[in-house]
């Protein structure tokens, strides 16, 4: 028979065993709980994004790695991001109870990460402008779980500010050619101006507007202009604007020079940018008449004549259309028509002398001798204008 004194001795031993490795155990509990290593991406190159009905989504993974001996259940992450001044941009949140996360020890786990960003709740904001100016955000991470058979629980809170750039950065125009009635096209359907819009950014655009028009001194709106973009690409991009002019745009910008209002607004899923800017107009076309007259009427004929001096200041040929006219006193509807065409060379003083013969006419008609501008631009109002009464 085993004797008293070798139970007690070997319950002593077992009990001295156990309170080992409890206190081990003990020991362990705490230093598992710091061994949980939250890696999230510090590089803007590790971030990509995509954007759909008004939401911005940021994407990437983060690596949680358990260096521990113990699972770790029941994990739970909520991610929050915010500008560098404090203002909560967006969060994210995965985990318990919604999806199981189990880490096995010495193991890791990655996390794939889209934080949906509402773009309409920041754009009336100065977070877009701080993040463009700052090109960094705060990242805070909190985590939590159960360890050592699920016996405890942890949790851990880091924070960490990391280089980040908007997908996109900028967008701008190239103006030039807005007012440069050169490069527009003008056919039945309007009048279309070729531009190049200069975008930086990460990621294709869709369906961008660019809205503005032109306002005088006087804010009378002399244009509007608009155009429709489905897709705008990193890099340099070719568009088409419409210009819509009033009635009187034309006239007024080739009669005197003007100190000019541009706005302009670009309108996307993401930002809307807004500018205004002066541009000073220059007339490019005047005209100076020299001894415009009739001679007598003999046999029911006439003759007009003069001498113009056209100056064209412009980078452009401009062609213009004189035009005769001889009215029906009666009726006041034009009888008799003669025209010339001619073309004025770009940066330069053109010196035409013009001899019209008038046939069938009489004492007392009214005739009328205009100037029109035919081209870049079709004019229906005259550039000049002179009416005479036969004697």
């Amino acid at each position: 028979m085993v004797s008293k004194k070798v139970i007690v001795l070997s319950t002593q031993i077992i009990l001295i065993l156990l309170s080992v490795l409890v206190i081990a155990f003990l020991i362990s509990i705490p230093y598992e709980a710091s061994l949980l290593n939250v890696n999230v991406p510090t590089s803007a190159s590790q971030y990509s994004y995509k954007i759909s009905n008004n939401t911005l989504e940021i994407i990437t993974n983060a690596t949680l790695v358990n260096n521990g001996i113990y699972a770790l259940s029941d994990l739970s992450i909520f991610i929050s991001i915010f500008t560098p001044s404090g203002f909560q941009i967006a969060n994210f949140y995965e985990g318990y109870p919604y999806q199981t996360i189990v880490i096995n020890p010495h193991s890791s786990y990655t996390l794939p990460i889209k934080i949906p960003v509402n773009i309409a709740s920041i754009l009336n904001t100065n977070v877009i402008n701080e993040i463009l100016q700052d090109k960094k955000i705060k990242l805070n991470v909190y985590a939590s779980g159960r360890y050592a058979f699920n016996i405890f629980s942890f949790s851990l809170n880091i924070t960490q500010i990391i280089p980040f750039q908007l997908p996109v950065q900028n967008i701008t125009i190239d103006t030039s050619s807005l007012l440069n009635l050169s490069s527009w096209v003008v056919n039945s359907s309007g009048i279309f101006i070729p531009l190049k819009v200069f975008y930086v950014g990460t990621i294709s655009l869709n369906n961008i507007q660019i809205l503005g028009n032109v306002l005088n001194e006087s804010n009378y709106n002399l244009f509007n202009f608009s155009s429709f973009i489905p897709v705008l690409n990193p890099g340099s991009n070719n568009v088409i604007l419409k210009l819509v002019p009033s009635k009187s745009a034309f006239l007024e910008l080739f009669s005197h020079n003007e100190k000019l209002t541009i706005n302009l607004q670009i309108l996307t899923n993401l930002i809307k940018l807004t500018k205004s800017f002066t541009y000073y107009w220059k007339n490019p076309i005047s005209l100076t008449v020299e001894d415009l007259g009739l001679t007598p009427i003999v046999n029911n004929k006439a003759s007009m004549f003069g001498t113009f001096y056209i100056n064209n200041t412009s980078d452009f040929n401009i062609q213009i259309k004189g035009l005769l006219e001889v009215y029906n006193n009666s009726t006041n509807s034009v009888i008799n028509q003669t025209s010339i065409d001619l073309t004025i060379n770009s940066n330069s003083v053109t010196k035409e002398q013009i001899n019209l013969i008038l046939n069938n006419i009489g004492h007392g008609q009214v005739i009328t001798f205009l100037f029109f501008i035919t081209y870049p631009i079709n004019l229906s109002s005259p550039l000049f204008k002179q009416t005479f009464v036969l004697p």
